[in-house]
């Protein structure tokens, strides 16, 4: 059996006995394997083993015989991710393809199941912090090794996630490492170890370095708009700029003409196939929804047949059928408008909590890391709904859990919106000792 494999089943194996008894590990290692994807790291059987699966039902059944409240909040987030999937599923029910809307489906409820029993379970500073870690944890080893084959290869190549994972894709990966920044911020600036702060720096470096390199417009707009609202959002404004010329002139100047001739294309869009490409994907999805503006065609109707008949006017020849290019726009062809209108709701009512955790934490020192967690999760989102303009990637999971790691900060901290002064606590530890890693301050 090859090394990486054996390690990768004695950690899976190892861990579930801990997971029955205590259910919010097996969040932390489902979050593990969904976004590192260390099985197609490996080269044996635990390439294709459904480790996620493993760990998912371990959870299921802690989740089941574990003591403890484990109830949803009445939380209108929560309310619009449940509304959303009772969508999904209505809409597949009148799916123009039912054979492949359901298969898609059953993925894409999976995921939002453990969103759901991410709220249910984490109750602790300690394990939501613990989340974030394991989020930065595993896809920052891209962001890194990205940033590093970058450099090493002249960004000749194209920097790509691991093979038959969620974010093989240049773009899909430009996005991920994108949104994982600002969280890797987060940390950054709230580490008492000088050694964490410093290690944290350079992997942002890299990570940026990795975004460049993945050749993806989408990421390289999102990354200008995102950059820009973290600088207006930090308190260390002088800092992030002084950081980011001193980082990124350099590496503009080593980057090869090939990159800058697909950056290029952005404003010479109408000269750009894939541009083009975008333009009647947008132009083929908003037919769909004319034709049926409530419960959309379902998953997937992005066929050669559909375009014939729904868009004639867009000559498919000699190019492969695309799909939606926006995550807007896949949500309205698949889902209709109600589809749109609950996947924008959460988007906005979730950029929106943000926003009232920062305000009420602003003056409260006992609370500062929230409410650094809760803009950096703004900036985030950001960077998603830009970027997603362009990208399909309105299922992805990491933008799922920033909203549930709302609603767990507010379930947390609104007992303690109550108190005028005086220090933070949870059912066993102070929110602050939390935050910092379980050292007393």
């Amino acid at each position: 059996m090859p090394l990486r494999d054996l390690l990768l089943t004695m950690v899976v194996l190892g861990a579930l006995p801990m997971i029955l008894m205590r259910p919010a590990i097996g969040i932390l290692l489902w979050s593990w394997l969904g976004y590192m994807n260390p099985h197609r790291l490996a080269w044996g059987f635990a390439s294709n083993f459904p480790w996620a699966q493993t760990i998912a039902g371990a959870t299921l059944i802690g989740l089941v015989v574990t003591r403890g409240d484990k109830r949803l909040p009445k939380d209108v987030l929560v309310f619009l991710l449940i509304a959303f999937n009772v969508w999904m599923v209505v809409t597949t029910m009148f799916a123009i393809y039912p054979d492949g809307a359901w298969g898609k489906l059953d993925k894409v409820l999976k995921i939002q199941l453990m969103t759901l029993v991410t709220i249910a379970l984490i109750k602790d500073w300690r394990y939501l912090n613990a989340l974030i870690w394991v989020i930065v944890l595993s896809l920052g080893f891209y962001g890194v090794k990205g940033g590093i084959f970058t450099l090493l290869t002249g960004g000749q190549y194209r920097v790509r996630g691991p093979a038959e994972s969620f974010i093989e894709g240049n773009t899909v990966l430009g996005l991920a490492l994108l949104m994982v920044l600002p969280l890797m911020r987060y940390l950054q600036i709230h580490s008492d170890n000088r050694w964490v702060r410093q290690g944290l720096v350079v992997a942002m470096g890299l990570t940026m370095i990795a975004i460049l390199g993945t050749y993806s417009r989408g990421a390289f707009l999102g990354a200008l708009i995102m950059g820009m609202f973290l600088v207006w959002k930090s308190p260390y404004r002088k800092r992030l700029v002084f950081a980011g010329v001193l980082l990124m002139v350099p590496f503009f100047a080593f980057l090869p003409q090939k990159w800058y001739d697909q950056m290029e294309s952005i404003r010479h869009y109408e000269q750009d196939p894939s541009a083009i490409g975008r333009i009647h994907a947008w132009q083929f999805t908003w037919e769909l929804a004319k034709e049926r503006p409530v419960t959309g065609f379902g998953f997937n109707p992005y066929s050669r047949e559909n375009y014939r008949r729904y868009a004639p006017h867009i000559d498919l020849a000699g190019r492969q059928t695309p799909g939606a290019h926006s995550n807007y726009f896949k949500a309205l062809g698949e889902h209709g408008f109600p589809g749109l209108i609950l996947y924008a709701a959460t988007l906005i009512v979730g950029y929106r909590r943000a926003s009232w955790i920062i305000r009420r934490t602003r003056d409260r020192d006992d609370l500062k890391q929230a409410g650094t967690l809760a803009a950096m999760i703004q900036v985030s989102f950001v960077g998603y709904a830009v970027s997603g303009t362009f990208l399909n990637m309105t299922y992805f999971d990491m933008y799922y859990h920033l909203l549930a790691i709302l609603v767990i900060m507010t379930v947390l901290l609104k007992p303690e919106f109550a108190r005028e002064e005086g220090p933070v606590w949870n059912s066993r530890t102070p929110v602050r000792t939390a935050l910092e890693g379980g050292r007393p301050v």
